[in-house]
């Protein structure tokens, strides 16, 4: 009401409106996170668009943009060039309706920084000169006498190139549990999206030897998917939360032909489905 009387832009104040049962919806972090998945676009795209770095980075601009929106409206609350934002947001595609869960935003800004690690590798990797640049770059000598000797400056041994870092949830002990009841084995997983990058992840972090991702969409029926548990098939992870009630007929498949299931109840990351392993 004071805003409406005064004509005062109620975001000259927005870092102090926050919803206290669930921190992660605070605006001003909210915000940011929208912003740094917004500046990984720009160096992931110059990686090629279906790299699956590039497209884990749209997926994360699409879930902060989401989660941005539900955060403003349940606020009841408008950026300045509002509609401009909104319009910019179109061209993501759908976006979710409600704001992230705490876990939902912790598995997404895990994946963050994931991304950011490995541009951060590459980048190290571009920078390293290789040795055929310095042998280009040696002068030619211009007289058949040889050149005096100089004296060789006294150099630290070169840094080694940096080699690629084992993903975060490989130092959790849940993890390496799990890791070691699935190593070079095969796991099927139903429910979600099976983007690219989320799959090498669990498939690296779990030291699978296959995963068989079937997304919510590829079948109508859980027992439609009969064929993608074998006696191969460690476990059969039923991800509740990202599939169809009907889906759950995968359940009794696997209980059917005698292998373990689980309900997974949160999110798809490494650590999350290893602790349900377990």
């Amino acid at each position: 009401m004071a805003t409406t009387l005064t004509g005062i832009d109620p975001l000259w104040g927005w870092k102090e409106f926050l919803l206290h049962r669930n921190p992660n919806t605070h605006l001003d972090h909210a915000l940011t996170q929208f912003v740094a998945a917004l500046d990984f676009l720009p160096r992931t795209r110059a990686l090629g668009l279906d790299t699956p770095d590039h497209q884990m980075a749209l997926f994360l601009v699409r879930e902060f943009a989401g989660h941005l929106r539900a955060c403003l409206r349940a606020l009841n609350l408008r950026l300045p060039l509002h509609q401009e934002f909104e319009d910019s947001l179109r061209s993501l595609g759908p976006l979710r309706a409600s704001p992230q869960t705490p876990q939902e935003n912790e598995n997404a800004v895990y994946l963050w920084f994931q991304i950011r690690d490995r541009l951060q590798q590459h980048a190290s990797t571009e920078e390293q000169p290789t040795p055929a640049e310095h042998e280009e770059a040696a002068p030619a000598p211009t007289s058949v006498t040889p050149p005096a000797p100089e004296p060789t400056p006294e150099t630290s041994p070169a840094l080694p190139s940096p080699k690629p870092q084992p993903a975060a949830p490989l130092h959790l002990q849940h993890v390496q549990e799990a890791r070691a009841l699935l190593e070079g084995r095969a796991l099927t997983l139903i429910g979600g999206v099976p983007y690219p990058a989320h799959h090498q992840a669990l498939v690296d972090a779990l030291g699978l030897a296959r995963l068989d991702w079937i997304g919510s969409a590829e079948y109508d029926h859980g027992t439609h998917a009969h064929s993608r548990v074998t006696d191969q098939t460690a476990v059969v992870i039923l991800a509740i939360r990202w599939m169809g009630h009907a889906h759950n007929g995968l359940r009794d498949v696997a209980r059917a032909k005698g292998v373990p299931y689980v309900m997974h109840p949160g999110g798809l990351n490494p650590s999350s489905v290893a602790w349900q392993i377990l």
